[in-house]
C-alpha cells in the first residue's frame, strides 16, 4: 500500500539548529536555571523546529522555534489563551520575537507525554483506531463551538480578515486548480474532470459565515493520545499556526484524509463524536469535508515545488486522483 498519514513527506525547510550554548543562554532569558542534560530534535514536523529539552531536575520542555511564517507565535499565543478549558493542548510558559539569540520567533512549551496518533494508527488495531478517532470527533466538536462572525484569516491576537472574494472557497479551488504546477502535476485529462466536480458539488462547500476556530491541520500527525483506563483518548492537539476562521467541515476532511487506508471504525467512530455532544451533521458532511480537503490538497501541489518535496507531489497526487474517482464519497 502507498505509505499514508505524511510519512513520507519532505520537510519545507531544514531544521533550525541548536547547541547547547544557546539553548542555555534562551533558557537563562526565561529565568530557567536547571540543569539542561539532553536536546532531542523532534522530526515529526513538516515546517518548524521542535526540540525536547530535558533537564536533570525539572520537568521537559519544547522549544518550538517558528521558521514559516513569523506571525505564527502571536497567533498561537492568542489561540492557546482561547483553547484554555475547551480541548487539550499544551501551555505556552515563555516566547520571544525580539531575534537577539536566534533570528526566529520561538517559544517554550509544556512537554506532554502521549504518543502520536499516527503512530499508535499505524499498530493497525481497529478497535484502537475507533477509540482515537472518536476521542477527536469529541475535541473537534467542542472547537466548532468557538464562533466567529465571519470567516477568514486571523492578523493581531485573533481578529479576523475577512476572506477576499477570491478567498472564499469555490474561487479559491478554482484558481489553484488552474494555476501551471498543478496542471503538470495531474495533466489536462484530471484538470477538466476536478473542474467537473467542482461545479457540479459546489453547493456541498459549506457557507462562509459564520465560522469556528478551525485548526486547518487537523489529523494524526498533531495529536498526541494516551491510553486511560484502557481507551484511548486525546491527550493533547499540536500546532496551531495554520489556524484560521473557517468551517469545521474543513478539520474533519483533514481528519479523514486518508481514512482509504486505515479499519472502518476509524471514520465510523470519528462522526460518533462530533455528534457526542448532540450536536447535527448536515446530511452532505462527508461530502462537505472531502471537498474542503481536496482545496487543501490543491493547494499545497499549487505552492510545494515538486523538486523540493517530491515525495508529498506523489502522495497528494494519488489523493487527489482517489477522491475523484470515488465521488460522490
Amino acid at each position: 500500500m502507498h505509505p499514508i498519514l505524511k510519512t513520507q513527506w519532505e520537510r519545507l525547510h531544514p531544521p533550525v539548529g541548536l547547541n547547547q550554548d544557546v539553548a542555555e543562554t534562551l533558557l537563562r532569558q526565561c529565568a530557567i536555571n536547571a540543569p539542561l542534560v539532553a536536546i532531542e530534535w523532534l522530526g515529526t514536523g513538516c515546517a518548524n523546529t521542535n526540540y525536547k529539552l530535558t533537564f536533570a531536575s525539572a520537568k521537559p520542555l519544547v522549544l518550538r522555534i517558528y521558521q514559516r511564517e513569523h506571525h505564527s507565535l502571536a497567533r498561537e499565543i492568542a489561540i492557546y489563551r482561547r483553547l484554555a478549558g475547551i480541548i487539550p493542548a499544551p501551555t505556552l510558559l515563555h516566547s520571544s520575537n525580539d531575534g537577539e539569540v536566534i533570528k526566529q520567533p520561538w517559544a517554550l512549551l509544556e512537554w506532554i507525554d502521549g504518543k502520536l496518533m499516527r503512530d499508535v494508527l499505524m499498530g493497525g488495531d481497529d478497535a484502537v483506531a475507533g477509540e482515537c478517532a472518536f476521542s477527536a470527533g469529541q475535541a473537534l466538536t467542542r472547537l466548532r463551538h468557538i464562533g466567529f462572525s465571519q470567516g477568514g484569516f486571523f492578523e493581531q491576537g485573533l481578529c479576523v480578515r475577512p476572506f477576499s472574494p477570491a478567498e472564499t472557497y469555490y474561487p479559491f479551488a478554482m484558481a489553484r486548480l488552474h494555476r501551471p504546477p498543478v496542471q503538470e502535476a495531474l495533466g489536462a485529462a484530471w484538470v477538466e474532470r476536478i473542474h467537473q466536480v467542482l461545479q457540479e458539488s459546489r453547493s456541498w462547500l459549506p457557507a462562509v459565515n459564520p465560522a469556528n476556530l478551525t485548526h486547518a491541520d487537523f489529523d494524526p500527525s498533531n495529536i498526541l493520545v494516551e491510553q486511560h483506563r484502557g481507551v484511548w483518548r486525546v491527550k493533547a492537539v499540536l500546532d496551531w499556526e495554520f489556524a484560521l476562521a473557517s468551517s469545521y467541515l474543513l478539520d474533519v476532511g483533514l481528519f479523514l484524509r486518508y481514512d482509504y487506508g486505515l479499519p472502518t471504525t476509524y471514520r465510523q467512530r470519528f462522526a460518533e463524536g462530533l455528534r457526542s455532544d448532540g450536536s447535527p451533521l448536515p446530511s452532505h458532511w462527508l461530502a462537505s469535508a472531502k471537498l474542503m480537503d481536496l482545496l487543501c490538497l490543491l493547494q499545497l501541489l499549487s505552492d510545494n515545488p515538486v523538486h523540493l518535496r517530491p515525495n508529498l507531489h506523489l502522495d497528494v497526487g494519488a489523493l487527489i486522483r482517489r477522491t475523484i474517482r470515488s465521488w460522490p464519497p
